[in-house]
């Protein structure tokens, strides 16, 4: 019996291990997704002269997951033609669905605030805005793979390493 509960903190030790070194592959996952959904944004903008609601939808439909629900929540909400301006329905939606733990507080802002310029601006400016969020998400990417690189092995080693000198001591 005591060597099923040593057993079973080593695998529980190094199970935690793997997850805590997966956390910065799904942050990386998300900042890739989330770099498309902005592409495929500017592209209906641009060259599809779509009002925003339509572009939210039309998007909504190539995507999955949380990005979808958010997309879709934004077209729902304009096409009720709530009495809600778009920026409101905007932030009203990013803090409802996407997930913050994700996104610097400086991101977390900027995300709210270029909703203000999306549906209302001029194209270049809604581009503008696209662009500077995509900068934004590019930076944020290529920190999230540095640090992932960095820190995803540690994690998993250290999981592995605790687990088996828990093991050790126990035995």
């Amino acid at each position: 019996m005591r060597y099923i509960g040593i057993i079973g903190i080593f695998v529980l030790c190094t199970v935690a291990g793997i997850y805590f070194g997966q956390l910065g592959k799904k942050k990386i996952l998300f900042y890739v997704e989330f770099k498309r959904i902005l592409t495929l944004m500017k592209g209906e903008i641009r060259y599809g002269i779509t009002p925003i609601g339509e572009a939210c939808s039309h998007i909504a439909e190539k995507t999955t997951g949380v990005f979808q629900e958010f997309l879709s929540e934004i077209a729902l909400q304009i096409q009720k033609k709530s009495k809600q301006s778009f920026p409101e329905i905007w932030k009203q939606t990013i803090e409802k669905v996407l997930p913050k733990c994700y996104f610097s507080e400086n991101e977390w802002e900027q995300l709210k605030q270029i909703g203000t310029s999306l549906g209302y601006m001029d194209v270049d400016m809604q581009l503008k805005s696209l662009d500077l969020m995509m900068e934004q998400v590019e930076r944020s990417l290529v920190e999230a793979r540095m640090k992932q690189e960095k820190d995803g092995k540690i994690y998993q080693t250290l999981g592995i390493g605790i687990g088996l000198m828990l093991a050790i001591v126990l035995i």
